[in-house]
């Protein structure tokens, strides 16, 4: 029996000391801002914004083709190197439509009429992508083309589906629908191979035309952004920060979780298996067979998943600190509390601090840790040389690895007496 307590004890300590060694604090320890300047005018207004910004990873711009568009065809002061991209999270290439009713049933032949007579063609602005695509078309084909500018993709799309215009282009997956009801007619897609989305619809190589085009979007953050910034969002293999493991493989973490959660229900049920010990009934060892074997295996997956969580991982001491001295000590305000409490009470101390903590941003710019130094009832049982020790981060620096240390130690010791074993 004393060996399953061991088993159950040093069970339940994992269960909950493994999901909290990957908890670590890092980059961004604040909110970023995301840009997305998609109102009249605004492309040029928040991309704008978002150049002149400081590179500190916390603005970040919804990028789309008309950072390059509105580079060369309006007057900015920027250009698409201006940014860094982060990450295209989507790319649809272009297509050529006509509506329903139009007498130009291929590319051939819509490209075959405007040489003989000037067609209309819809747009959802000037110097917008399918703006740009139409008169490269236009050069590659030797035609050319009247503009209408709209002020929205849904005023170019009214006005192709009402058949004021001859043609237009949309992204595929704006047409996509409009086809499948047979609203539009799709004359050729601007990308390398066949869609399987638009069946029978040829590409612009395949009609002759050697085009290839689509709509980006993605993100960037201005082009002077620290590398290590970009990198915690474009780290592969791992979703957020690299100094959060618990970010950079979320599913990993999850997985912990749930075999702790198993472990945490094995553990009940192995201690209800002891109830009737006194009896001599072996028959209550079905519960451990059951139990002790699955937990083994649990706590087994768990740690190997957290050992590739942590494996490889970065360590920028210099962010960490920065992250950690933008708390001003409030991070150790626990610790602090329970310093604290051994002199007036653990009740009375939570109030204190917890009153300090709220006076922080009312109190003209003081942080935590000089509001605590200048509280005469903190001031009264902590002397100065105590609350820095507290709040210096190199005290509390390696606790995860002796927690750790220490459980192994523990389960090797699992052959003591209850006696020798819990006083370890």
């Amino acid at each position: 029996m004393v060996n399953r307590i061991h088993f159950f004890f040093v069970c339940t300590v994992l269960m909950f000391v493994l999901p909290g060694i990957c908890l670590a604090g890092g980059y961004p320890p604040r909110n970023p801002k995301v840009i997305v300047p998609f109102a009249p005018d605004g492309a040029v207004i928040g991309q704008t914004f978002v150049a002149k910004s400081k590179p500190d990873g916390y603005t970040i711009l919804a990028y789309t083709s008309s950072v390059a568009n509105d580079s060369v065809t309006k007057k900015t002061v920027y250009t698409h190197t201006s940014f860094q991209p982060i990450v295209m999270y989507c790319f649809d290439p272009e297509v050529l439509v006509v509506p329903a009713a139009s007498p130009y049933k291929t590319l051939g032949d819509l490209l075959g009429a405007a040489k003989k007579k000037e067609l209309s063609v819809a747009t959802p602005g000037f110097s917008t992508s399918h703006h740009v695509e139409a008169l490269v078309l236009g050069k590659k084909a030797g035609v050319k083309f009247s503009f209408i500018h709209n002020e929205s993709a849904a005023m170019q799309l009214q006005q192709i589906l009402g058949g004021h215009v001859d043609a237009g282009f949309m992204s595929s997956g704006e047409a996509s629908g409009y086809m499948k009801d047979g609203s539009l007619r799709v004359l050729g897609i601007t990308q390398k191979n066949a869609h399987p989305e638009f069946p029978g619809v040829p590409t612009f190589r395949a009609a002759g035309v050697d085009m290839l085009w689509g709509t980006l979007r993605g993100l960037a953050v201005p082009k002077d952004t620290p590398k290590d910034i970009v990198a915690e969002y474009q780290g592969e293999h791992y979703v957020g920060s690299s100094t959060m493991p618990h970010k950079r493989n979320p599913e990993v973490i999850e997985f912990v979780v749930a075999m702790t959660k198993i472990v945490m229900s094995n553990v009940q049920l192995g201690l209800q298996s002891m109830l009737a010990e006194h009896e001599r009934d072996t028959r209550c060892w079905r519960l451990d067979w059951h139990s002790i074997p699955e937990s083994s295996m649990m706590l087994h997956k768990a740690i190997s998943a957290l050992v590739f969580v942590v494996s490889g991982l970065d360590i920028n001491e210099q962010r960490i600190t920065e992250n950690l001295d933008m708390l001003h000590g409030m991070l150790f305000s626990e610790a602090l509390m329970f310093r604290l409490g051994e002199k007036i009470g653990k009740q009375t101390a939570h109030h204190v601090i917890r009153d300090t903590i709220l006076a922080v941003d009312g109190a003209s710019g003081q942080t935590f840790c000089e509001l605590v130094m200048a509280n005469k009832e903190i001031a009264g049982h902590l002397s100065a040389e105590e609350l820095n020790a507290l709040m210096d981060y190199s005290q509390h620096i390696g606790q995860s690895e002796r927690q750790v240390a220490h459980i192994a130690e523990v389960a090797e010791k699992m052959g003591m007496t209850d006696e020798e074993f819990m006083s370890c």
